[in-house]
């Protein structure tokens, strides 16, 4: 279980038909919820507009142009180690190198279901990933689109 995020596309007759899907992108959803549902979070459905969907592919592609990424610990987790105590699950991969601009122009958000909240690969997937996405839905013939978020 997790955080699911989904973008539809509205067509004329009403009904919408899902044109993206997150999981675990804590970063987008707060942008989604601060920026579209006035900071609003109870998993309701919200328009959006083409405008605010480029307004988030701009920030994404300002993230991945200034960003640097380095060697270093990712978290990949947490494991029990007994009396009420947790550990964290590392392995090497990559971390930013300069996290404030992630943390200034699409900072993370904490919550129980929104994964990891570094500024590392994960981050750095999802942002690439969003790029793609709202790039392809731009493309679309639909005058807005609907937000909604579970988890």
């Amino acid at each position: 279980m997790g955080l699911g995020m989904y973008l539809s596309g509205k067509n004329s007759d009403g009904s919408t038909t899902e044109v993206a899907y997150w999981r675990k992108a804590n970063a987008i959803h707060r942008w989604f919820v601060n920026n579209v549902q006035d900071g609003i979070d109870e998993c309701q459905e919200t328009i959006v507009t083409r405008n605010q969907l480029f307004t988030l592919l701009q920030i994404c592609q300002k993230i991945q142009n200034e960003v640097t990424m380095v060697p270093g610990l990712v978290k990949n987790g947490s494991r029990s180690i007994g009396g009420g105590y947790w550990e964290d699950i590392l392995y090497d991969g990559e971390i930013v190198n300069n996290p404030e601009v992630c943390h200034q122009l699409l900072p993370v958000q904490s919550g129980f279901f929104f994964g990891n909240t570094d500024y590392d690969e994960h981050y750095m997937n999802h942002i690439q990933e969003t790029i793609e996405q709202i790039e392809k839905v731009l493309e679309l013939e639909f005058k807005e689109f609907v937000y909604s978020s579970s988890w």
